[in-house]
């Protein structure tokens, strides 16, 4: 059996051969319907739309991204160019062309700049499959994620960020209430145990003050399980707030993050006591400036340097005040 091909377009990994799906962006600033279900688009069937590939006036040709210098390609370093673009040509543009018996070149008006059946569109919905086995559906994909209309979840690239829809790769697909049920059970279990350790250990003050979970040390421990398993259960943010929770506890295994999380609790806990001062939106601790933000004070404690060292005996000395 032969191994499959896979290159890069754009950001994403392709496999010719496996099948990709559209799913929704996750937007947690948008309306609470569409937060819930990770998305800023309407998740609707028959509700899509379509799309063509620019058009250059000043050079007279399409956007092809299977010629070097198209406009789509001028990312690409040029030292990678020549040979990404082969593989486009030789994967995507000449197996659709024996296919279908059409000339895909840059000058092509009559395929290019016709929609429908006798020329190319790009068509975009929820849930709508490419089958990278089939030339059509391979070509399409490509063209959409080269053109910025759809990206993968997570993409870096502010660019391609701008893309209304995410897609997955189904070898690799879990689906939404899958991945809520995992996420929400390793964030109670991680909460269980943190839970059972709170008289000697506690990390999970640190972590919940860290995503701001509000009043925690002012919340019994018998009734934190009870408290935090609502902020889980939130039905629009709690797919979120599972995630900010495990994140903040792996960064407890890194010790400069850990050391900063410990500085932003014990200053949160000498907030609460108002041993802080605040003042022309700026915190201070003993006339030192710790930021806009107790987090920029935290970072400045947990730093080196003068500041650094003045920042950490004045939190030290405020909190043997009420210790």
């Amino acid at each position: 059996m032969s191994e499959k091909k896979t290159f890069k377009v754009a950001n994403t990994d392709i496999t010719i051969g496996n099948r990709y799906t559209i799913v929704g962006k996750p937007d947690m600033d948008a309306p609470k319907g569409f937060a819930e279900f990770e998305t800023s688009k309407y998740l609707m069937t028959g509700i899509g739309e379509v799309h063509s590939i620019p058009f250059d006036s000043s050079i007279n040709c399409y956007d092809t991204s299977f010629d070097e210098d198209s406009a789509s390609n001028a990312s690409i370093p040029r030292e990678e160019r020549a040979s990404l673009v082969k593989l486009y040509q030789t994967n995507i543009q000449k197996p659709y062309e024996t296919r279908f018996k059409k000339k895909l070149d840059s000058m092509n008006d009559d395929f290019w700049g016709e929609m429908g059946e006798e020329g190319f569109q790009i068509t975009l919905y929820p849930e709508r499959e490419f089958d990278t086995s089939k030339p059509k559906d391979l070509l399409e994909l490509f063209q959409a994620l080269k053109k910025g209309l759809v990206c993968e979840k997570g993409e870096k690239d502010h660019l391609l960020q701008r893309a209304k829809y995410c897609i997955v790769d189904n070898n690799k697909k879990q689906s939404l209430r899958e991945r809520r049920a995992y996420d929400k059970a390793q964030a109670f279990v991680t909460l269980g145990n943190l839970i059972k350790d709170i008289d000697s250990d506690d990390s999970l003050y640190s972590i919940l003050e860290w995503i701001n979970f509000p009043n925690a040390r002012n919340i019994q421990p018998e009734n934190l399980m009870t408290n935090v398993s609502i902020f889980f259960d939130n039905p629009t943010t709690g797919q979120k707030n599972c995630e900010k929770f495990m994140e903040a506890f792996d960064s407890l295994e890194k010790p400069e993050r850990k050391l900063e999380m410990e500085y932003f609790s014990a200053l949160a806990k000498l907030r609460h006591q108002n041993k802080l001062e605040y003042k022309k939106s700026q915190w201070y601790i003993n006339k030192h400036l710790l930021g806009n933000t107790i987090k920029a004070g935290a970072q400045l404690a947990a730093g080196k340097g003068k500041i650094a060292d003045d920042i950490r005996k004045a939190i030290q000395e405020e909190l043997e005040t009420i210790d």
